[in-house]
């Protein structure tokens, strides 16, 4: 079971870790893009052999962000680690024993209520 909570905390760490890489990666990419279509617009045919360089960073932030809107994706939360490694301690008996609290506490309420209503 330890291990289990281990590793929901590190997947969880990672999904945070990739959440704010990925805004950072976003930002950086539309910050280089702008730099770069600006730039190029203005530069000399000698000039924009210099723009490979962005064009190369461009690519990489591009890698680095599909990287992480995958893991992102993939990852689920931690409340939903922690209720799909639950699921195994589920039993049909439970679920059973659980529906028929839920309908025993259902028929409570109704009987309350019809109460009230028959005192009025």
């Amino acid at each position: 079971m330890g291990k289990a909570i281990y590793l929901i905390t590190v997947l969880s760490n990672l999904d945070f870790f990739a959440s704010f890489v990925l805004i950072v990666t976003a930002l950086t990419f539309l910050i280089v893009t702008c730099i770069f279509f600006n730039f190029r617009d203005y530069c000399r045919d000698e000039e924009r052999k210099g723009l490979n360089a962005y064009k190369s960073y461009i690519k990489k932030l591009a890698i680095i962000f599909s990287i992480c809107a995958t893991i992102n994706i993939l990852v689920p939360s931690k409340e939903e680690m922690y209720m799909i490694y639950a699921t195994k301690y589920v039993t049909k008996e439970n679920m059973r024993m659980t529906k028929d609290e839920v309908k025993n506490a259902i028929d409570y309420v109704f009987d309350k209520v019809k109460e009230l209503n028959s005192e009025k």
